[in-house]
């Protein structure tokens, strides 16, 4: 497959999302003199000799301390004379980075103490001017460094942020230093992460590709998954920071893939090491089973299974599941346990016959043949921490919309509520949750999204207590989506709600706390599908979106490639409305990819027909 990754360099600044690979980034904030600031960063630093280390600025994506690493490693075996040659060196094109070789420099460092004398001030005016992988080793090499570099003067971070085209942080209280230094270095490791993960996905498109991947990377081919990835046929959960959990949805077949390091080299890779089917219903039976949904909590997984057009629970502890790896299926039974919604939907009916939202089915209930005349089909679920899940049900696909929590643990299986959400039916949907960032011990705020094939899109936040309880509904959103309904996305960050209905290329954001009009953001990526929106810690929203190729005559201009397809990697901070990362891939086939979160911003894509890769600090 030949593909076209030219412009695998990330831009950070909103003005000009797609710098071309080679611009030198001339900005107020980063002139082309930077290099006799590293000149003097070296030699106040005692650099002499073979000793020395030549610092200079990689004019290629000076900011981008990933391309930094990962680009240039295989220069870090030379070292230079920083005497009569250093004029010469400083025209060359050769680039190094220190990532490599930190205690060279602290061993120069450490031979003399006049650059770290100098006041503080004037530390961090030299340091203005130098790449931002250079700021972020230095506090590294000693800890008069490490006290000194950012704080005594808010400048350094505040004009870093600045470089990179990011709107300053708002509300800036007195301690300015704190919050533009947390700012940046928080803006900067997401852009980082993300970008690791485009590099990934790169490899995998290109295998051929001479670029180098993090250390943080960790790829596997199709060969490696033993199975074909298709995200139409597949579900994905991240499982912990080295393994992530992928369904293949038609075999009811679950594969758990982990981190692990090949025996000829440092390089990781993820490796199967687990594959086992689950059957709701003993394998004699011809039956159509399709595996719809998965959520993963503390101590257990819940699974809805589609059985002849009939929703089922089933649920199976995390150490049973790996206990059992090596059995070629699980069956219900004492492992895999089958949970029947109708029945205990009828059980907690039993126990609260005066509840509020049982009274549309009360009637049904009474019946003596209600199990012929009522059926529950599982819309979506999540966990929500404590060992309960939350389930959106659709009622006998006319009668309404539910929202259960629902215990799937030894000690207390059942139901724990019962929510109706009203004048809904007919309906496709999806549940989100802020238990990431809420204490445990805090209520949970459960949003459903609901979708009608009239393309009514409506939205709801519903409260709920740690032990399963529903109290209050939030707010209610409605809207008309220009969408096909599965293209529809909303999710909740901290400060915000995030909705893609209308396309176009907007985003609709509402204030949690106001009732107040929702905002627009316009993004400056023209894209024509969106894949995935995910919420990547804090008010960080990630957006993985593709472009479709465009036929051009072969007489034409076409540098802006309409003839490929476009992948592109959106990164956006919510609280100031703006794009901080936009980076694309392009290829002359069609991508189709799925991508899943996990906690500390642990991020895995799988690729169709290609393999996985994942990301996180702990590989």
């Amino acid at each position: 497959m030949n593909q076209d990754t030219t412009d695998n360099n990330a831009s950070r600044k909103r003005p000009a999302l797609h710098h071309d690979h080679h611009d030198n980034h001339n900005d107020s904030g980063s002139p082309n003199h930077n290099h006799a600031a590293e000149l003097a960063v070296a030699t106040a630093a005692g650099h002499e000799g073979h000793d020395g280390i030549d610092f200079q600025t990689d004019h290629h994506h000076h900011h981008n301390v990933n391309d930094q690493y990962d680009q240039h490693h295989h220069h870090h075996q030379h070292q230079h004379h920083m005497d009569d040659d250093r004029s010469q060196q400083s025209e060359s094109n050769d680039h190094h980075c220190l990532d490599d070789e930190p205690e060279y420099i602290a061993a120069a460092a450490t031979r003399s103490n006049s650059f770290i004398a100098l006041p503080s001030a004037v530390l961090e005016h030299i340091l203005i001017y130098l790449p931002f992988s250079y700021i972020g080793l230095l506090p590294m090499l000693c800890t008069s460094l490490h006290s000194e570099i950012g704080t005594q003067s808010p400048a350094l971070w505040r004009n870093v942020i600045l470089r990179e085209g990011w709107t300053e942080p708002k509300n800036v209280p007195a301690d300015s230093m704190t919050l533009y230094k947390s700012f940046f270095l928080s803006h900067d490791r997401i852009c980082q992460r993300v970008e690791a993960l485009k590099v990934g996905v790169t490899k995998l498109l290109t295998p051929d590709n001479d670029v180098k991947v993090s250390k943080e990377i960790a790829l596997s081919s199709l060969d490696d998954c033993q199975f074909d990835l298709d995200p139409s046929e597949m579900l994905m959960n991240v499982w912990d920071d080295h393994s992530v959990l992928i369904v293949s949805q038609m075999d009811c077949v679950v594969h758990l893939h982990q981190v692990s390091t090949q025996s000829s080299s440092d390089d990781k890779c993820v490796r199967e090491i687990m594959q086992v089917r689950l059957a709701p219903v003993p394998i004699s039976e011809e039956t159509d089973c399709w595996l719809t949904k998965m959520a993963i909590g503390d101590r257990s997984i819940l699974f809805a299974f589609d059985v002849d057009s009939q929703s089922i629970l089933t649920s199976i502890m995390k150490d049973e599941l790996l206990s059992n790896s090596t059995e070629d299926t699980i069956e219900c039974g004492d492992c895999l346990k089958k949970h029947e919604l109708l029945l205990m939907v009828q059980d907690f009916y039993d126990r609260n016959p005066d509840h509020n939202h049982l009274r549309f089915l009360s009637d049904l209930f009474e019946r003596p043949n209600f199990a012929n005349e009522l059926a529950f089909y599982v819309i979506d679920l999540i966990d929500v921490g404590h060992g309960i899940f939350c389930v959106l049900v659709n009622i006998n696909n006319y009668l309404g919309v539910a929202l259960l929590s629902f215990s799937a643990s030894n000690e207390g299986e059942g139901i724990l509520d019962f929510f109706e959400i009203p004048r809904a039916n007919d309906v496709i949907g999806s549940l989100s949750s802020n238990m990431e960032w809420t204490h445990r011990s805090d209520p949970v705020e459960i949003i459903c999204n609901i979708g009608s094939f009239d393309r009514t899109v409506e939205t709801m936040a519903v409260n709920m207590d740690r032990s399963g309880v529903f109290h209050r509904t939030r707010f209610m959103i409605s809207c008309r989506s220009t969408l096909n309904l599965y293209s529809l996305h909303t999710l909740r960050t901290p400060s915000r709600l995030v909705r893609y209905s209308r396309g176009e290329g907007v985003l609709d954001v509402y204030d949690m706390e106001d009732d107040l009009p929702s905002e627009n953001l316009p993004l400056t990526t023209e894209f024509n599908t969106l894949l995935s929106m995910k919420h990547l810690g804090n008010d960080y929203v990630m957006m993985l979106c593709r472009r479709d190729a465009i036929s051009a005559p072969a007489d034409e201009d076409i540098d802006d490639q309409r003839n490929v397809y476009c992948l592109y990697f959106i990164v956006i901070h919510i609280p100031s409305m703006e794009e901080i990362y936009v980076s694309r891939i392009t290829s002359i086939e069609k991508v189709d990819m799925m991508v899943a979160i996990g906690k500390e911003c642990t991020i895995v894509a799988a690729v169709q027909g290609k393999g996985c890769c994942f990301s996180s600090r702990h590989v």
